[in-house]
């Protein structure tokens, strides 16, 4: 889910939650070197009591990072002089005991930079994942196009015979009705487009992918 679609999930779920990740994503849009310290101090301001409201903060901050790689540096260095400001909660996690075998339930506490760091973790695994899943989609749609494309050409082909051996009076008379091998010239024409038009797409959303991972190995770099 996008990220408007997120705070727009928060809005309806949590209301005072939704308000807190509008004021997160306003400061967020005006930041720049020019007003940093300023901005910087209104994020402190902004009450977090919930870690929630924290791991919002950091999806937010991470986007922005990717979406204007020009201010990498500077996200990375809010990101190191807000982490120590802001609060942590305490979270419980169960974890098989190497020696035993026996389960035992670690308390460990959640602070903004390990929220971060999964979130930088996360990035990495799910693009990682679509990338691949593409690039085996693509090769089975393209073992798919090939016979389809050769029974197009065969079938053109046969019918092209036929029309040669026609009278010239009867294709006159049927000039104006579409010929199978037309008709499938024309079918043949609009896979083709259809067929373009997905890899456009296709090469369209790897480019944004891996811009996106560049994006978060810059911003990795600068942290």
């Amino acid at each position: 889910m996008e990220l408007a679609g997120q705070i727009g999930l928060l809005q309806a779920e949590d209301p005072e939650e939704g308000k807190k990740q509008k004021t997160f994503t306003r400061i967020l849009n005006k930041l720049t070197p020019n007003n940093y310290e300023r901005l910087k101090l209104q994020i402190l301001a902004v009450p977090i009591k919930q870690q929630r409201t924290l791991e919002g903060l950091v999806i937010q901050v991470f986007d922005q990072a990717l979406m204007k790689t020009t201010f990498s540096e500077m996200y990375a260095n809010l990101c190191k002089e807000i982490h120590p400001l802001l609060p942590t909660f305490p979270s419980t996690m169960t974890v098989d005991d190497p020696a035993t075998g026996a389960q035992r339930t670690l308390q460990k506490n959640v602070d903004f930079r390990r929220l971060l760091l999964n979130k930088c973790q996360w990035e990495f695994a799910d693009g990682n994942v679509a990338m691949k899943e593409d690039a085996e989609k693509e090769g089975v749609a393209a073992k798919e196009r090939a016979p389809a494309s050769e029974d197009g050409k065969r079938t053109a082909a046969g019918e092209g015979g036929k029309l040669e051996e026609e009278e010239e009076a009867e294709i006159s008379a049927t000039a104006a009705t579409a010929s199978p091998a037309t008709t499938a010239a024309q079918q043949g024409a609009s896979a083709k487009a259809q067929a373009e038009a997905a890899k456009v797409a296709r090469q369209q959303l790897e480019a944004r992918r891996r811009a996106r991972a560049l994006g978060t190995m810059q911003f990795i770099g600068n942290l």
